[in-house]
């Protein structure tokens, strides 16, 4: 048995296990248990993220249907995804792809020659995401792919190696490169990614995330060890709210964050705010109101304020003359987000002290964009 039978054995295995715990979580979604839909949804979001690294990428986008579906549609969804889970454990493992063959060679070549001399070699787990799911097709993912292809290698040397492993992931082998310059290479194209606009096949706008995560290559490690282990750093950059890259070498909370105060009674553009930056750099500080964000910057120490105008109580107007008389936020960058765009309001905007004036329905990119100018990050 290759290798990659093996890994592909013992993921099966796995999936054998998390069958069984679905079958048992279906009485529980019959009878509607909100924490029998989490259970399901948490499962089947693991799915989605390994199945197809381990060669089997219809698993991952059943899973991925599953963990994206409504309450009434996932009981459906989740008969479709265990008929396929079932079938896969009991087949035989799938053939390796060419690409994924080329990067075996490449690792064990890269082994041997960078590690018996010395050499540190990292391997990073890309992985990238349509946030929209009716956007999320075959066709806007291999657009994406080819993006990928020609970006990462750009931000790389010319000894590095990148192949695609699934409909939604690369792996890069970087030889000579430790996890802290890996880590630098990899943030480049992140803020690549952020920068740039995708279109759909029909032109419409891609919300892009992208998940990365690296491994450091000890002696006798494996292929297979070297996936999993860079995976697992990818898992916890998603988890942080993705846009980032995570590794061994960065310890949970260990970088020191700006804070974002975000001033806004719609909660759905504070949340999304929050999912569209990098965690470990923001930390997001949220207020419904006027009163609630001048008692927030009272207490914190504040990097930004995005203040939105129209707030019941204290408009952000009146926030926004309050914290330009404060000593320690004096000059503090201030970014007003809002629905109101004509001049008279931008005017009164900048005449209080406003940096920037972003007018709402906004570009996702274009909001990353100015609050990285505004902050310098």
């Amino acid at each position: 048995m290759t290798e990659r039978e093996e890994l592909q054995r013992e993921y099966l295995e796995g999936v054998r296990a998390r069958v069984r715990t679905l079958e048992s979580l279906k009485k529980d979604i019959a009878s509607k248990f909100p924490e029998a839909f989490e259970e399901v949804r948490r499962i089947s979001h693991k799915i989605s993220g390994s199945a197809g690294v381990f060669g089997f990428p219809e698993l991952s986008s059943l899973a991925g249907a599953v963990e994206k579906s409504s309450d009434e549609e996932l009981p459906g969804k989740l008969e479709q995804m265990l008929k396929s889970l079932k079938a896969a454990s009991e087949a035989p493992a799938v053939q390796s792809s060419p690409e994924r063959d080329m990067l075996k060679a490449k690792f064990d070549a890269f082994l041997l020659t960078a590690l018996q001399a010395g050499k540190p070699f990292s391997v990073c787990f890309v992985r990238y995401e349509i946030l929209s799911p009716s956007m999320s097709t075959q066709e806007n993912l291999d657009g994406l792919a080819n993006y990928f292809r020609e970006a990462l290698p750009a931000f790389l040397t010319k000894s590095d190696v990148v192949g695609r492993l699934d409909a939604s992931s690369f792996l890069a082998l970087l030889p000579y490169a430790d996890l802290a310059r890996a880590g630098t290479l990899i943030d480049k194209l992140i803020d690549d990614v952020m920068k740039t606009r995708f279109e759909s096949a029909g032109g419409a706008f891609l919300e892009v995330k992208i998940s990365a995560g690296l491994c450091e290559v000890k002696k006798d490690m494996t292929f297979s060890q070297a996936i999993d282990q860079s995976f697992s750093q990818s898992e916890r950059a998603a988890r942080l709210g993705g846009n980032c890259v995570m590794g061994s070498h960065i310890a949970e909370g260990s970088q020191k964050s700006v804070n974002i105060l975000v001033a806004d009674d719609d909660e759905m553009i504070t949340s999304f705010v929050q999912r569209r930056l990098d965690q470990r750099k923001y930390k997001i500080l949220t207020a419904p109101g006027g009163v609630q964000a001048m008692d927030i910057a009272s207490r914190e120490e504040i990097g930004l304020f995005v203040l939105d105008i129209q707030m019941p109580g204290m408009n952000g107007l009146e926030i926004l003359e309050r914290i330009r008389k404060m000593p320690k936020h004096a000059k503090t960058p201030v970014l007003m987000l809002t629905a109101l765009g004509n001049e008279t309001d931008i005017e009164r905007a900048f005449a209080a002290g406003a940096n920037d004036y972003l007018v709402k329905p906004f570009s996702p990119v274009e909001l990353q964009a100015r609050i990285r100018r505004l902050i310098g990050s």
